[in-house]
């Protein structure tokens, strides 16, 4: 079995950032908007794809962030995740219409440490949003409960 790729937008307007709540069997929790890259897609195009599906949004793909592994403990799932800078170029946000969707919104950084994310990369954002600095990096395993 192969890893599966998944990409990620870091979208933040005003200290805000913009996630999507997840539903699942395991529980509720909240990602960064983005998905699976298909075969044949680029990394950029994968990611515009996915945000435009799960947000209403088209974007702008900005720098590498961040790359972390998230390997189930029994090995049944490996995704790499690979994490860009991202800005709004067009659309209003609205829910896509994907099954374990159950919310979309500009959450305040300051109440990152209070969601259930995954990957756990809250310190991360926050540095970053901070910041503002660019500085790719891997942030090694990140496996959390139930990371999809």
């Amino acid at each position: 079995m192969n890893p599966r790729i998944r990409v990620a937008a870091v979208i933040i307007q005003d200290r805000r950032i913009l996630l999507i709540r997840h539903q699942k069997t395991q529980g509720t929790y909240w990602l960064l908007p983005g998905g699976g890259v298909d075969y044949g897609e680029t990394l950029p195009q994968a990611l515009t794809r996915e945000v435009k599906e799960e947000t209403g949004l088209d974007i702008k793909v900005g720098q590498l962030l961040f790359v972390s592994d998230a390997i189930e403990p029994n090995l049944k799932r490996h995704i790499v995740n690979i994490f860009f800078q991202a800005t709004v170029h067009n659309g209003e946000v609205k829910l896509g219409e994907e099954e374990v969707l159950r919310e979309v919104k500009f959450c305040d950084l300051s109440s990152l440490s209070n969601l259930t994310l995954f990957p756990n990369i809250k310190e991360e954002l926050t540095g970053f949003a901070n910041s503002q600095t660019i500085v790719s990096r891997y942030l090694g395993q990140k496996w959390e409960w139930s990371q999809c």
